[in-house]
């Protein structure tokens, strides 16, 4: 039932395959996937990105784009596919694997926009109208396209391997200006196909525009929803080689002049994969902004090198990290009254002696003896001797019955 909605309550995300082949950036032919947010009380067609793969990156530009234009939803409505059950995005969904939801994550995107995170029911369906909208996306855009292939061989034009050979396909470049034509100037002004009695005869847009004045408009400014889509890490501690987030499947380091006197400190990551030169770090338990980090590009040099320049930053860092220790221990030792100062050599003692309680060597059962001449002349047979073993285990089971 729709009548309690209002345009911009619910928007439904999904990502279709197009049906037909364009040209890559290597030249080669492909499918191109559609990630889309559609208004579930008018059908308009919000926010779209066209992408090679599904994934969480092409659901935050789709997002992205819809709020730009059209401001920000109450909630979203999206399937269990991985691309929208991001731990940043919007958490793990209904899912109750125990790995998934086990310890605190950080606050997730959704939750920075305050928007609420619907998944639908599995094998569920009919409760997704966009599937409907791809439809139309299939039979009034995809069958435009001359490499049309279709969803199966009988949709298959005979003249599609021959397009293929000839090497003219559409560009990547070409289908996206074409797709935002078709959704803004065809698609989202179509008339709308709901069953609300009101609204018939209306476009899409029009049911849009008059439904969002009875309703409380949320807008984001730009560069704040900048701020709002950054990524959020996994928890992490700071170790001493700052902080990093994972790009490409690599580990990427940040580094600050208070790295070094933070280190093992619960906190978590926000950045901007498309500007990867700096982080933002957060409190993991007040989810306080703490600092920005830049990239530790000053260490990051091959093992064995012969530039003296590369060398000389990660040393000027070094230095750096030595003057801010010093000046901290400095403010320290200025404020405590001279009796009350701890001297060095003590310290080191204290330390030594709480150490102590984890010094415990383990002898292994087997060993090879060593003997002196001595013991050697007096007992000949034990030159004989190679390696002992101690049957620990035998010999205490025989203590015990032996009482």
């Amino acid at each position: 039932m729709y009548d309690d909605l209002h345009a911009n309550d619910v928007w439904i995300a999904d990502n279709h395959t197009f049906d037909f082949f364009t040209e890559g950036e290597n030249g080669k032919p492909h499918r191109l996937y559609l990630t889309a947010f559609t208004d579930a009380k008018s059908g308009v067609m919000v926010g779209w990105h066209l992408t090679e793969n599904p994934c969480s990156d092409s659901t935050l530009l789709a997002l992205r784009k819809g709020i730009i234009k059209f401001g920000v939803p109450r909630a979203i409505y999206v399937d269990n596919g991985s691309e929208f059950l991001v731990s940043d995005i919007g958490g793990r969904g209904h899912r109750r694997k125990k790995d998934w939801n086990k310890d605190p994550l950080p606050p997730t995107i959704l939750q920075f926009l305050d928007i609420e995170m619907h998944n639908a029911i599995v094998r569920n369906a009919k409760a997704k109208p966009i599937e409907r909208t791809f439809y139309t996306f299939k039979n009034h855009f995809s069958r435009s396209i001359e490499t049309f292939c279709g969803g199966t061989v009988v949709e298959r034009k005979e003249s599609l391997k021959w397009i293929l050979k000839s090497g003219k396909l559409p560009t990547d470049l070409q289908i996206a200006a074409a797709l935002d034509v078709f959704i803004e100037g065809d698609y989202n002004t179509d008339f709308y196909g709901g069953k609300e009695t009101r609204y018939k005869g209306m476009r899409r847009i029009e049911v849009w525009n008059e439904s969002i004045k009875e309703t409380t408009f949320r807008m984001c400014d730009e560069p704040n929803l900048d701020m709002l889509l950054k990524r959020v890490s996994r928890p992490q501690k700071i170790s001493r080689n700052g902080v990093f987030v994972r790009i490409a499947g690599e580990k990427v380091w940040y580094y600050g002049k208070e790295t070094i006197l933070h280190i093992g400190e619960q906190v978590y990551v926000r950045y901007d994969p498309a500007n990867p030169l700096s982080v933002r770090v957060y409190d993991m338990k007040t989810d306080k902004y703490l600092w920005t980090w830049g990239l530790a590009n000053e260490f990051m040099i091959p093992y064995l090198t012969d530039n003296k320049d590369d060398i000389a930053n990660a040393e000027r860092v070094v230095n750096e990290n030595k003057r801010v220790i010093k000046q901290f221990a400095k403010g320290i030792t200025d404020a405590l009254d001279p009796d009350k100062q701890i001297d060095i050599l003590a310290l080191m003692v204290k330390k030594g002696l709480e150490g102590k309680e984890n010094f415990k060597p383990e002898l292994p059962k087997t060993f090879t003896p060593v003997f002196s001449e001595e013991r050697l002349e007096e007992n000949p047979e034990l030159s004989e001797i190679e390696k002992i073993t101690i049957a620990l285990d035998l010999m205490n089971a025989g203590a015990r019955k032996g009482k």
